[in-house]
């Protein structure tokens, strides 16, 4: 088993994270497009730098913006290095248990183990978190929550009927068969067997969750982004999953295989595997990751209620980011990541200019938004 990583590493990742990934990330992109509004950005926001022309108005704006996209980055790592230290030490044993059975009575190897660990954590993280709202968009329930859509923004019956096949292939054919391929390397970086006991500190187990949180943020913006400013590549790879203009929960994994790979996968098991994390480690991980973007592509704002709202402020769902990303696939532009990255590059720009969170639910028929006028 290797040694957990200790604080000095988390403050490694932070200090990548919040000094040099910016400006690593624009100077990539500058080389795939030299046109800032190819890039989603505003010239003004497009680079770190607040020299020149900008006023003494917009510098205090920007330092707002970035203070409050900041805070909100920190509150989401907190909340990734809590809820999955709690979540990995609660299911450890039920793991543990099963792998004693899967090896001693049906003669499974670890590898063989760790495919099933993988496969069934993606199966019952789809039907906690995708599923309840395909029902609730099926019936009719909790619509008062639904950011409403344009005729063009409905997805049609052959893009349903799509995206329900290639879930069924992607959960029982493709992640089966990617599982058993990335084993070896998991186990080549150092990562124990399933049933060898967690980290002895629960402070390890914190900081594996929020390296992976900090290494996939970087990950999925720098190549989402990057999927964007490439016209070549927007056209042959991400363009299929931007045929859902108003999205569905499960269409959070419906992408062009490349895209599977390079912009959701990678980023998000990569610091887990990195680090060779403990197996049940990195199906927690895996959980709140698959959680936050079932979400995110929900086209549900569940905001507006005191129950809701204590639920946004524990970091349990989050609103915010749903508005942000449901914005992101009916306009198209803008808006990569998890808001700090596109704060500090620019890339908030056309979210903010159309009114923000509150302007894009009031367009969209939120209850809120309709109740109050503001959020």
């Amino acid at each position: 088993m290797s040694t957990p990583p200790d604080l000095n590493l988390l403050l490694y990742y932070c200090t990548v994270y919040h000094i040099s990934t910016s400006e690593v990330i624009l100077s990539c992109l500058r080389c795939v497009s030299r046109d800032s509004s190819a890039l989603g950005c505003s010239p003004r926001h497009s680079s770190l730098s607040l020299g020149g022309t900008t006023s003494r108005k917009t510098h205090v704006v920007m330092s707002v913006t970035l203070a409050s996209a900041s805070m909100r980055s920190a509150k989401l790592v907190a909340k990734d290095m809590v809820v999955g230290t709690l979540l990995a030490c609660a299911v450890a044993p039920a793991i543990r248990a099963a792998a004693d059975v899967g090896a001693h009575v049906y003669g499974l190897s670890d590898r063989a183990m760790w495919v099933i660990l993988m496969c069934a954590n993606h199966l019952v993280c789809n039907l906690l978190f995708a599923m309840p709202f395909i029902v609730c968009d099926t019936f009719g329930w909790m619509q008062k929550f639904k950011m409403h859509r344009k005729k063009a923004e409905v997805p049609s019956d052959s893009l349903m009927r799509r995206l329900w096949a290639e879930t069924a292939l992607g959960q029982f054919v493709t992640s089966p068969i990617a599982a058993w391929v990335l084993y070896p390397l998991t186990k080549k970086l150092g990562a124990a067997d399933i049933a060898a006991p967690l980290p002895a500190s629960l402070w390890d187990i914190a900081v594996v969750m929020a390296a992976a949180h900090l290494f996939n943020d970087v990950g999925f913006y720098s190549t989402h982004r990057l999927l964007h400013a490439s016209p070549f590549l927007y056209r042959t790879i991400h363009k299929k999953h931007h045929s859902w203009k108003g999205t569905v929960a499960p269409a959070a994994e419906y992408a062009h295989p490349l895209e599977t790979i390079i912009s959701n996968q990678f980023p998000t098991l990569g610091g887990a595997i990195f680090l060779g994390a403990h197996p049940v480690l990195l199906c927690a991980w895996v959980a709140i990751r698959l959680q936050r973007t079932y979400e995110a592509h929900s086209g549900y704002c569940l905001r507006g209620t005191p129950l809701l709202d204590f639920l946004n402020v524990l970091g349990i769902v989050d609103s915010e980011e749903a508005v942000v990303h449901d914005f992101h696939h009916t306009v198209n532009t803008g808006c990569y990541g998890l808001q700090l990255l596109d704060y500090t590059l620019g890339t908030m720009t056309s979210f903010e200019q159309g009114g923000g969170e509150a302007g894009y639910l009031r367009k969209h028929g939120h209850f809120t938004a309709s109740s109050t006028g503001k959020m």
